[in-house]
């Protein structure tokens, strides 16, 4: 297998290897990348006693893989929470919710709605000692943050294409914030959603989408799986804050929320790489469901 990458999600090493070959701009992008990550070891780093000249020897050559090319938009915002915009941010999820959508103002859609039609997902961490908030959000379009107050921002919007061709085997570090639930059914016969708490039962609906080598994009149950194993680092999964709002048609919504991180090994690039595109799970415009792999 080979490792593999493409952001720089919670990582503060390894800029070394690469970051001499990025322009000014890119690697402007990359110091936000870090402070929005904030300080981790590579979690990668046992891959690298298998490497020789950068890639594992596996025998055979990546041009008999089976590959998929992911491109998107990321986009990179910091936010001040002393400023009365982003203090909106944390005390409802539909503040973020909109504050996300701004930068799509002027698209039109079809029946499937503005978020879905131009793939945003978006996922955020707060600083609290700094007071701030950094927001990841990406999509198939260039955004325009213009509609936020720019007094709002503790540093202006890094926004960059970002693109990666998926191999069979790829090995990389990951993070994602996820909403568990399950389906019960009821007398009708119509099934309800319910939200599961905890790191166990984040891990359990998490690892019901891991996909193994040969094995269908679809489980009997009809579960979509993600086109990739658990790394040789395995998995760590913990709680983060539920997403919950008190406003008009949102008012009583409560997501609870896990982040499971760690690595993956890509076995269906084409089923890895429309996990990345449309997100895993439910609650995407509540900032679940978006895939980070990581850039070295």
């Amino acid at each position: 297998m080979r490792v593999a990458g493409f952001l720089a999600e919670r990582s503060r090493a390894g800029a070394g290897d690469w970051e001499g070959f990025l322009d000014a701009q890119s690697k402007r992008v990359f110091e936000l990348w870090k402070a929005a990550c904030g300080e981790q070891d590579r979690p990668w780093k046992s891959q690298e006693g298998a490497l020789k000249g950068g890639r594992p020897e596996t025998g055979r050559s990546s041009a008999g893989l089976r590959g998929r090319n992911f491109t998107a938009c990321h986009s990179i915002l910091v936010l001040d929470l002393e400023h009365s915009h982003g203090a909106q941010l944390l005390l409802d999820a539909r503040n973020l919710s909109r504050t996300v959508m701004s930068g799509f103002t002027g698209w039109s859609h079809g029946h499937r709605g503005l978020r879905s039609s131009l793939q945003v997902l978006s996922d955020w961490t707060v600083d609290l000692d700094a007071n701030l908030l950094r927001l990841v959000v990406q999509s198939r379009v260039a955004p325009d943050w213009t509609n936020i107050p720019r007094r709002a921002l503790a540093e202006g919007p890094a926004v960059r294409t970002v693109s990666h061709r998926f191999v069979e085997g790829d090995v990389f570090a990951f993070r994602t914030v996820i909403q568990p639930v399950s389906h019960v059914s009821q007398p009708s016969g119509r099934g309800r959603r319910v939200s599961r708490k905890g790191p166990e039962a984040a891990r359990e609906w998490f690892t019901k989408r891991l996909q193994g080598p040969d094995e269908p994009r679809h489980d009997l149950r009809g579960i979509v799986r993600i086109g990739a194993q658990p790394g040789s680092d395995g998995l760590s999964v913990r709680s983060v804050p539920a997403a919950t709002s008190t406003q008009g048609s949102c008012k009583g919504l409560h997501i609870d929320r896990a982040e499971v991180s760690g690595t993956l090994e890509v076995t269906d690039p084409a089923a890895f790489v429309t996990a990345l595109t449309h997100g895993i799970g439910h609650g995407r415009s509540y900032s679940c469901g978006l895939l980070l792999p990581q850039l070295f």
